[in-house]
């Protein structure tokens, strides 16, 4: 099944297609019969990783839309990458590297973004590839935004198209009540808990100004996390924070300007 954190690294957007996505699942289930992931243990023939493109000595891996922290056989469906496929592509072009296959690697972004959860663990997967194929560069033509952008900051140089998009570095968190919908039915619920601060935004309930608190400084814990990281990353990065790491989007050239991206602008 898609699942969608509490924390999101991505645009509105993003996050309306995958919630859109999951509803279209549970409305019609019988239009997405559940297909194999990764490589059949039975089958001694490896299967080609779709995220993986050969031209000549580079290797590219191309990661597309929204992200997720888990893999499901619905990510074909709706055009959705998971961290694990990524993994696994980065994995399978740095032996490629290391055997000589290819001399050079690119991961070339177009993804408005994605969860919050998990990508801390790609990072390090990616870092660890970085340093075994160390001429990896990140690419985009079109966005690297939010979680798309902290992963492409994560190898030494990321190039842009002059009308790409990157940055849009922030995080949003969703909160569902249904407690009014089922009042309206007249079914009575009753959440109990043990511990003042558990579960405070339980679906059934409605939506509390403490749970509101407690989301906002999480949100606000994880949008420093990403800072910190960009900080790292990109350490000839100019101006002060509120000008580069609000949640803006920025084109090619003045991202070049800012330090977010490096020149010059060019096509793939």
């Amino acid at each position: 099944m898609l699942q969608v954190s509490d924390h999101w690294l991505g645009s509105e957007s993003s996050l309306a297609y995958l919630l859109e996505a999951m509803d279209q699942y549970r409305a019609h289930p019988e239009l997405y019969p559940p297909r194999l992931m990764g490589r059949d243990e039975e089958d001694d023939d490896e299967e080609e990783n779709p995220l993986i493109q050969i031209e000549g000595s580079i290797g590219i891996l191309n990661i597309n839309g929204p992200l997720t922290s888990r893999e499901s056989w619905l990510d074909e469906y709706f055009g959705i990458t998971s961290y694990p496929a990524i993994a696994r592509g980065m994995i399978e072009l740095t032996d490629r590297y290391q055997a000589g296959e290819i001399d050079q690697i690119i991961h070339v972004f177009s993804t408005p973004g994605g969860d919050a959860n998990g990508i801390n663990g790609l990072t390090e997967v990616m870092q660890g590839c970085l340093v075994a194929a160390p001429n990896t560069i990140s690419y985009t033509g079109s966005q690297a935004l939010s979680a798309g952008y902290w992963l492409a900051t994560v190898n030494d140089k990321l190039y842009t198209d002059k009308m790409a998009e990157v940055g849009s570095i922030g995080i949003i968190s969703t909160i569902t009540s249904v407690a009014r919908r089922m009042e309206e039915s007249g079914v009575d619920v009753k959440v109990v808990r043990s511990g003042k601060y558990k579960a405070l935004l339980h679906p059934y309930e409605p939506i509390s100004d403490a749970g509101v608190k407690e989301v906002e400084a999480k949100g606000a814990q994880f949008h420093g996390f990403f800072l910190d990281h960009v900080r790292s990353q990109r350490p000839g990065i100019t101006g002060q924070v509120g000008a580069w790491g609000e949640g803006q989007i920025f084109f090619g050239e003045e991202a070049i300007r800012m330090g977010l991206a490096d020149g010059p602008v060019m096509s793939l």
